[in-house]
Order: C-alpha cells, then sequence, then structure tokens
C-alpha cells in the first residue's frame, strides 16, 4: 500500500472516497483523517452517491449501501429516482475549510 494522502491533498469527494474504501480495505479501519473528512463532507451534503453505492451519516458514523448489478434503484419519499452529483464534480477543498483533520 502506497502512504495515504492527505484529504487536503484531493480533488474532489470521488477521491476522499475512493481513498477512504482502499484504506478500509487494506488495513480493515479507515484512516481517521478520511473519516474525520468525508464525516464533515456527508453533515454539510447529506446522502452522496458514488460508483453504485449511497453514502450518509447513520448516528454520527459513515455509512453506505452496496448496490448490485441488476438491483432497482433507489426511490426517495415520493417514489422518485434522486437525482445526484457525480461525486467526481464535487470538489473537496470548499467543504474542508475550517475543518480540523487528525493527522
Amino acid at each position: 500500500m502506497t502512504t495515504p494522502k492527505s484529504p487536503r491533498e484531493m480533488e474532489s469527494v470521488a477521491d476522499l472516497i475512493d481513498a477512504y474504501q482502499a484504506h478500509y480495505s487494506d488495513r480493515h479501519f479507515p484512516l481517521p483523517a478520511y473519516t474525520a473528512a468525508l464525516s464533515a463532507v456527508l453533515k454539510k451534503l447529506g446522502k452522496l452517491h458514488h460508483r453504485g453505492e449511497e453514502w450518509w451519516l447513520l448516528n454520527g458514523f459513515v455509512s453506505h449501501s452496496e448496490t448490485a448489478p441488476g438491483s432497482a434503484p433507489a426511490k426517495d419519499a415520493d417514489g422518485e429516482i434522486p437525482i445526484y452529483t457525480n461525486t467526481v464534480h464535487i470538489r473537496l477543498a470548499p467543504l474542508l475549510e475550517g475543518i480540523d483533520l487528525p493527522e
């Protein structure tokens, strides 16, 4: 595994989620800086959609649901399929302004 990159060096929310998942897969726990950064982003933006998964905070913990190929799309309270902004297009730096991240 390569040396973890600081969330402040990442370009997009997609980069952060990919790094969070990669570190979790390699080490079986997320890097504290990734957890703090992703928690801050989810507090500000609410539910996100990234690579077929929904991401949100549940009782203060980062949570996500995997969607199997062929699964019916998620629907909102009105029965409509929600429209998400692709996480690649969400700049990370503005969302981390004023947030203290662990090293």
